[in-house]
């Protein structure tokens, strides 16, 4: 859950293929890019249940959140690196082997039930080609 913070990322991808050998895995995860995005909000339905809105998910770049609701439990606001899922893989090394988006249970989805309608985070198996 750093990949996120790191303004660039792709340099940051580039030297992690640099020291793979070839065929070796790289496991990450990161906010899901769809999902959390500067202009992102919860806001109440007509039926007056949380849900997601997001605006600007093509816009690439790294932002801090201006509010607290992105992360109640924490006094600091959210900084993040916005870009579309496919950014991580504009290299072509990498062969995706499996992508999780895992969906909100227990006490988390509880707490913020819109978690359970859409996945908060993203992970990512992938292998350098040979």
């Amino acid at each position: 859950m750093a990949l996120m913070d790191i303004p660039d990322l792709g340099l940051t991808l580039e030297r992690v293929a640099r020291v793979l050998n070839p065929g070796g895995w790289f496991v990450f995860s990161f906010l899901h890019p769809c999902y959390h995005t500067p202009a992102s909000d919860e806001q109440n339905s007509p039926d007056g249940k949380r849900q997601r809105t997001v605006k600007g998910y093509w816009d690439e770049g790294h932002w801090r959140s201006e509010n607290q609701r992105v992360r109640p439990a924490s006094s600091a606001p959210i900084t993040a690196r916005s870009a579309p899922i496919s950014m991580p893989f504009a290299t072509p090394v990498w062969v995706i082997e499996r992508m999780l988006e895992p969906s909100a249970a227990g006490h988390q989805a509880r707490a913020r039930p819109v978690w359970t309608e859409v996945p908060a985070g993203l992970i990512v198996r992938c292998h350098k080609l040979p």
